[in-house]
């Protein structure tokens, strides 16, 4: 069947996807997902009876079952939109960054969470791309502020962040909202629950604290979590900030802090940027015999997704731009190979970078190979 080009029905199914699983109950069905509900009733053989058998379906990959049209180019038939009940990165990735023209973004509510971040970003990139030097250290310190202080600070209050940024306090605001009755976090007697890797936790469709990204957080995710009362005015993360900030850059945040120690121990690791040009990667570490590394931190639990993500590699910069690098390194959690033995090598693979200077190790041996190289200049 090829009668809705462009991958209409596509993007309208994980639209619906999308924000049914985001309700409580999936009953009653978004409008989009309902539709082509309707179609692939008409179209498959073995349609699933029931809701969970549909989830159970979704959790394959896709190519294995569509049947309804074409699939956007910028969405990989291999990889699967379902994971533990919610959706998968390469789906949340496709929703945000896809091909979604024709389709109402304002009722894609992960989008909207993300779009008053998105524009902050764009617009700090842009600034520093048309400024000189002194006026880029300038914007990037600010934006490596504001992006850590989000990751460190789920949960927040107008009169903290008035503390930390002043004048300046009503652009963070903008990525945050109210703790209300109606809100995505876990709310009990009259406290939310914050996990120190996963930050604001929500509920579960059975009323349990669960994190909002299991796919990233089920092997990391803590049960002793910190209990933040409900105080007068207090703010939590967007959702849409939450899954794309503060979660991935808990794993960021936590090598920067690694490298720091690693610096304070060996002059010889010279310097060290996180977020460098407005996040071109995640961190830059320059070495006393003058070589540059770049490093950026991917958390898939798919190798496959995360090949396709990075294929073809990073961009190069010139010698004479401050983002130059010599190496490039995809750092991954350390429990992404322990799960998966060969997860490295499978993402190297998937994405053709078997040369160097381009590596992919985890997060423990990256530290290694920093502490080697300090090693042998000192």
């Amino acid at each position: 069947m090829k009668s809705h080009d462009e991958g209409t029905l596509f993007t309208m199914l994980v639209v619906g996807l999308e924000k049914c699983l985001r309700q409580r109950t999936p009953y009653p069905y978004p409008a989009e997902l309902q539709y082509v509900m309707n179609v692939l009733s008409l179209y498959m053989t073995n349609y699933p009876k029931t809701f969970p058998d549909l989830l159970t379906m979704f959790e394959k990959p896709v190519k294995d079952w569509w049947c309804a049209g074409d699939i956007p180019d910028s969405f990989d038939p291999r990889l699967r939109l379902v994971y533990m009940g919610q959706i998968t990165e390469a789906l949340e990735d496709f929703l945000i960054e896809g091909e979604l023209r024709g389709i109402d973004l304002k009722r894609i509510m992960l989008h909207v969470d993300n779009l008053p971040f998105r524009k902050f970003y764009e617009q700090m990139r842009a600034d520093y791309d048309q400024t000189q030097l002194d006026e880029q250290i300038i914007i990037e310190a600010k934006y490596a502020h504001i992006r850590v202080f989000l990751i460190q600070h789920p949960f927040t209050t107008p009169a903290a962040l008035r503390k930390e940024f002043g004048l300046q306090w009503e652009l963070l605001d903008k990525f945050y909202i109210s703790v209300e009755p109606d809100s995505y976090v876990y709310r009990s007697e009259g406290i939310v629950l914050n996990c120190l890797v996963c930050g604001a936790l929500k509920s579960s469709r059975d009323g349990n604290p669960t994190s909002v990204k299991l796919e990233v957080c089920q092997n990391r995710c803590l049960t002793d979590w910190q209990e933040i009362f409900i105080e007068p005015h207090l703010k939590v993360v967007s959702e849409g900030v939450l899954r794309r900030i503060v979660i991935p850059g808990r794993v960021e945040l936590a090598l920067y802090i690694h490298l720091q120690d690693i610096q304070t121990q060996f002059a010889t690791l010279n310097s060290l940027r996180i977020y460098p040009g407005v996040d071109a990667y995640d961190l830059q570490l320059h070495f006393e015999d003058g070589e540059a590394w770049a490093v950026d931190v991917k958390d898939y639990r798919d190798p496959i997704a995360l090949g396709r993500e990075i294929e073809g590699g990073p961009f190069r910069y010139p010698q004479n731009n401050r983002l130059y690098w010599d190496r490039f390194y995809y750092v991954i959690p350390d429990e992404r190979e322990t799960h998966y033995p060969g997860y490295c090598d499978k993402v190297r693979r998937e994405a053709g970078l078997e040369e160097a200077p381009i590596h992919i190790l985890p997060f423990s041996a990256f530290c290694r190979a920093v502490k080697k190289k300090v090693w042998e200049i000192d």
